[in-house]
Order: C-alpha cells, then sequence, then structure tokens
C-alpha cells in the first residue's frame, strides 16, 4: 500500500491485510491507505511472470456516497519490464471480479483510485492464473502441465508473509509449485507480495 493507516484502536493497517481471507466489510480489518494519501494505490509483485485468468477485489469503506458519485478504480497490468499489458479503468463496487482480455504474461499489478476518491481500502485481492513459460538457453522451458488457479493469502499479522491458500483440483497446480521447483520460493514471495510504493 503506498500508505499506512492507524485506526480508532490504534491497530495499523499493513498491506498484509489486503489479502487475509476476510470478505466482510469491516474497515479495520482490511488494508487501506491514508486519508491524507494524494495517490492510493497498492502494488502486487509476483515472483514469476502469470497469465491472469481473473483477479477478484473485495473492497472496504465502499458506501453509497462512493456508489452515487460513481467513483472509479484503476487496475494495471504490467510485465517483467514495467510495460502496460492492459489498462483497466471500472466503477468501483464492494465486490468486483475482472477478466483480462490479454493473456500476456504480468510481473506487476498496480490498484489504484480515482482522484476523487479519499482512501483505498481492500479487504481481500485474489489473482487466479498460470505461471508462465520460464525460458532458458541453458535449461528447457520449465512450465506447470495444468492450468493453475492460485489466490495468495496473507495471514494478517505483522510480519508475517504471503503463503498461498492451497485450493487444489484433480486438473490443478497452484504457483508456488513452480516457484518451489525453481528454488525461488521463500517467505513473502510463494504467490505474490504486495508493497508500498
Amino acid at each position: 500500500m503506498s500508505s499506512l493507516q492507524t485506526d480508532r484502536q490504534g491497530r495499523i493497517s499493513r498491506e498484509t491485510l489486503c489479502v487475509d481471507g476476510y470478505i466482510e466489510d469491516n474497515i479495520t480489518l482490511c488494508s487501506r491507505t491514508s486519508l491524507i494519501d494524494t495517490k492510493p494505490n497498492l502494488k502486487m509483485t509476483f515472483p514469476l511472470p502469470v497469465v491472469i485468468d481473473e483477479i477478484v477485489i473485495y473492497f472496504g469503506g465502499v458506501d453509497k456516497i462512493a456508489l452515487q458519485l460513481g467513483e472509479k478504480f484503476q487496475i494495471m497490468l504490467l510485465d517483467n519490464k514495467e510495460a502496460v499489458v492492459s489498462d483497466i479503468t471500472r466503477l468501483l463496487d464492494r465486490h468486483v471480479s475482472i477478466v483480462p482480455l490479454s493473456r500476456d504474461p504480468v510481473k506487476y499489478i498496480h490498484v489504484s483510485m480515482s482522484p476523487n476518491f479519499y482512501s483505498l481500502a481492500i479487504c481481500e485481492f485474489e489473482v487466479y492464473g498460470a505461471a508462465s513459460e520460464v525460458k532458458s538457453k541453458k535449461q528447457p522451458p520449465i512450465a506447470p502441465t495444468d492450468t493453475a488457479r492460485a489466490s495468495t493469502d496473507v495471514q494478517g499479522t505483522e510480519g508475517s508473509g504471503v503463503s498461498v491458500r492451497r485450493q487444489r483440483s484433480s486438473s490443478s497446480v497452484d504457483i508456488s509449485d513452480v516457484t518451489d521447483y525453481l528454488g525461488s520460493s521463500s517467505a513473502g514471495t510463494d504467490a505474490g507480495t504486495s508493497q508500498g510504493t
């Protein structure tokens, strides 16, 4: 998250709270930016490029006024060189599901609010997709054999890392299996990490 927000009980909203499995609209349990943040945003980084099938976001603190004003948010999907793969702007709602048209690999996701909205609060951020092929001159490509369906799941305590929610069917493999195989998996990098910008 671009900034941190402290609530009335003195709890600080860390970026790790944006993917905690909590989908109820309780703003104190969501990751949120400061009210004075002029460019509220979230940046998600994957350890490997990913072909994204769907992005699901549960925004917190969405009230009738925001809905009536037609507030908007923007999602930018970027490749490993930070070139724009897809730029999506939608009306803000409590729960949104986005299916990107592009099948190009994505390394970074940026979520931001329109300038009119005063804060960004995300209670749940899920990304479903498959790790793209890893190509090397020394080794043959390494890619999952089946379609991957992964959802990042960050525990809501300070200092915790990112872990992949293990939701498997008989024909799916999650992104962390590929990163584990490549030896690049560690706490905070299993499926993706969120960070401030």
